[in-house]
């Protein structure tokens, strides 16, 4: 059985390959909304268990609190990256899609690493399992400031 600190860490590489692969794309003018989709579900899906599994059992483990704040403004900002990205298509203005994932994936660069050093070797093996996203949630700092555009 796979550990859940393996198992966060594997998604971690499977969303960046991902990126890699629709940035890729758009170098050659191809959007696939269907990896751009897999991408978003995956990330949120994983922001949803930090946020609400991992973050609130860490930071009961030591003063962690300023650096998770700082993880879940980093959610944030992907966050928005891809609201950005959903109004753009909506225009069906694609210019700007790349240079937001890539600003995703440059957030996630330093963020994962964050994490799997400093965050999941605090995590407990049963704290990821049965964890499904409700379908309105949103990240923690997106909540706090919904109206932010």
């Amino acid at each position: 059985m796979v550990s859940p600190q393996i198992r966060m860490k594997d998604q971690h590489e499977v969303v960046n390959l991902k990126l890699e692969e629709i940035i890729a794309d758009l170098k050659s003018d191809q959007l696939d909304l269907d990896i751009l989709d897999e991408i978003e579900i995956e990330l949120k899906d994983h922001i949803f268990i930090e946020e609400t599994t991992i973050f609130p059992e860490v930071k009961g483990k030591g003063n962690f609190n300023l650096e998770i704040s700082g993880m879940e403004t980093e959610h944030a900002a992907v966050w928005r990256l891809f609201m950005l990205i959903h109004e753009q298509i909506e225009r069906k203005n694609y210019s700007k899609i790349p240079k937001y994932l890539d600003e995703i994936r440059l957030i996630l660069h330093d963020h994962n690493r964050r994490e799997e050093l400093i965050v999941y070797p605090l995590m407990s093996e049963d704290m990821v399992k049965n964890a499904k996203r409700p379908e309105n949630w949103v990240c923690n700092k997106i909540k706090k400031y919904p109206n932010q555009k």
